[in-house]
């Protein structure tokens, strides 16, 4: 996966206020090996992937998509960035690329 390199901690609070000043290029939502669910984002003016952490330093995870969707939503708001979605590749599976998804989420109600 892309993200294993050049990988940096990104707290919730930094993440929230670079949305707001549209510094990030996309939002990857990555499943990990656990079936947990992660976020990780590119940033506009800096390079690698930031992986977000709570504020004691902890990888935070989600295990559903639709808490994960919700916790987007409500935090971020008027969100408008690409969001891509990776699912660990099946155990089975010759290749180990994974497999994505590109979603949109539609904040008009």
């Amino acid at each position: 996966m892309e993200y294993q390199n050049n990988t940096y901690n990104i707290e919730e609070a930094e993440l929230v206020e670079f949305v707001k000043t549209k510094a990030v290029r996309e939002i990857n939502i990555v499943q990990a090996p656990s079936k947990k669910y992660r976020i990780v984002t590119k940033l506009n003016w800096k390079d690698g992937a930031f992986l977000l952490v709570s504020y004691r330093k902890r990888v935070r995870e989600w295990s559903t998509l639709d808490t994960l969707i919700r916790y987007l939503r409500e935090t971020y708001k008027d969100i408008s960035i690409p969001i891509r979605l990776t699912f660990v590749p099946l155990e089975e599976a010759e290749d180990s690329t994974g497999h994505e998804i590109h979603i949109v989420i539609d904040q008009s109600d």
